[in-house]
C-alpha cells in the first residue's frame, strides 16, 4: 500500500477527546464561588468558638454545600463536562468546605459540652 495514501490512525478521534482539551460547549467552571463558599464556612466555623456556635450553625450546611458541589464539579471535570480550568480553586472550596465542616462541628459540640456542664 502506497504510505501516501494511509489513513491516520487518529482521523475518528474527535479534538476534544485528544489530551489536555475539553469541550468548547462544556459548562463553566464554579471554582472562585465554591471558593468563596468554603471559606466562609471556615471563617464562620471558627468563629463559632467565640460566638455561642451561633455561627457554627451557619457555617455547617455552608461546609457542606462547598464540600459536595466541589466533589460533584470535580467528577464533572474528570468526566469533561465542566470546564477544567478550574480544578485549582475547586479543590481549595472541597479542603475549605470540610474544614469548615469539622470547625463548625467541634465548636457546636464544645458548647453543647459547656452548657451541660455547667447545669
Amino acid at each position: 500500500m502506497d504510505p501516501r495514501l494511509r489513513v491516520d490512525d487518529g482521523a475518528d478521534e474527535q479534538p476534544w477527546e485528544r489530551p489536555w482539551t475539553y469541550r468548547a460547549d462544556s459548562l463553566p467552571h464554579r471554582g472562585r464561588l465554591l471558593k468563596l463558599i468554603g471559606s466562609t464556612s471556615v471563617l464562620l466555623g471558627a468563629s463559632s468558638f467565640c460566638c455561642f456556635a451561633v455561627t457554627g450553625f451557619i457555617a455547617l450546611p455552608l461546609g457542606l454545600l462547598a464540600w459536595h458541589l466541589a466533589a460533584s464539579d470535580l467528577s464533572d471535570m474528570e468526566k469533561g463536562i465542566v470546564d477544567p480550568y478550574g480544578r485549582s480553586p475547586t479543590m481549595t472550596a472541597q479542603t475549605s468546605g470540610r474544614y469548615g465542616v469539622v470547625l463548625s462541628l467541634v465548636g457546636i459540640l464544645t458548647h453543647v459540652y459547656l452548657l451541660l456542664v455547667s447545669y
